[in-house]
């Protein structure tokens, strides 16, 4: 049978209690649920928002193979495109409110 030694702690109340909340696995575990559904109320809320799009295209034309020679045309295309969906805006503030 082991007997166990009694050694007084060096921590104070006040200390071992922060140290032990700041280790426990659930707490933390509820924190990133926490964060979690704040983002999940955050895409809720996009839904009222348009889905907006970038896009870029740079073309070099020429007679010849290279186009190192001469160059017979240059073309630049930059091209926003904003979409929104309408046939969906009766579920948005049911998605908003269950997120919330």
């Amino acid at each position: 049978m082991d007997i166990l030694e009694y050694k007084p702690s060096v921590l104070r109340l006040d200390d071992s209690l922060d140290e032990a909340l700041r280790y426990r696995p659930e707490l933390k575990n509820a924190e990133l649920r926490v964060e979690q559904a704040k983002e999940s109320v955050k895409i809720a809320r996009s839904g009222y928002l348009p889905t907006v799009g970038f896009s870029g295209y740079y073309g070099r034309f020429s007679d010849e193979f290279s186009l190192y020679g001469d160059l017979s045309s240059d073309r630049w295309t930059v091209e926003a495109l904003a979409s929104f969906n309408l046939f969906d805006w009766a579920r948005r503030p049911t998605k908003w409110a269950r997120a919330k």
